[in-house]
């Protein structure tokens, strides 16, 4: 349900279009360049951009640059090549960057979401962990990652500690909670509910 793909760059990915899903991109480190024919969007670390589906777009990279890029699922039609674009008619597919840091701020109220992306029929969302938080149980996998501090992941099956820079995939319908000792930052990806 959840593609998540760590995506390590340096140089250019040519013009190309996914005809099914947004694109989403997360760059971890480094910087990266995402391009539409109606503009760029320069990446640095804890940024991110969606690329609409159906909008032809490429990256590239002088630095070498880790990225965490997702997607509403797995495999997804792409294809290649500089095609007419609906970008020359739509703004939205302008590439609108975001920055975590910036999303963090007001977000005092813990486990309290704040949506960053919507990517497909998924939501991206950042939250403030610290002490425990409430007991989740969600019909399709849940994926996190964190950002910054360290929480832990806790199920029946055991618990997790995920330092900056980790991530796991709880499984669909698994009951669990996350927590941390100290203030940490968490970014979460579930489907959106209908």
């Amino acid at each position: 349900e959840v593609t998540v793909r760590l995506y390590v760059c340096q140089g250019q990915v040519g013009w190309h279009i996914h005809e099914d899903q947004d694109e989403f991109f997360f760059v971890q480190d480094g910087e990266v360049i995402l391009e539409t024919e109606a503009g760029k969007a320069i990446l640095g670390p804890g940024q991110m951009a969606v690329s609409p589906k159906n909008v032809p777009h490429r990256s590239r990279s002088v630095l070498w640059s880790v990225l965490l890029n997702f997607s509403g699922g797995f495999p997804f039609v792409r294809r290649n090549g500089h095609h007419e674009s609906p970008a020359r008619k739509d703004p939205s597919a302008i590439l609108p960057k975001s920055d975590l840091n910036e999303a963090a701020r007001g977000l005092d109220a813990p486990y309290e979401a704040r949506r960053l992306a919507l990517v497909n029929d998924f939501e991206l969302r950042l939250l403030r962990a610290v002490g425990a938080g409430p007991l989740w149980t969600f019909d399709g996998a849940v994926w996190y990652y964190v950002p910054s501090g360290t929480v832990q992941v806790e199920s029946a099956e055991g618990r997790l500690e995920l330092t900056t820079g980790e991530m796991t995939v709880v499984p669909k319908r698994v009951r669990h909670h996350v927590s941390a000792e100290r203030s940490a930052l968490v970014m979460q990806f579930k489907r959106v509910k209908e």
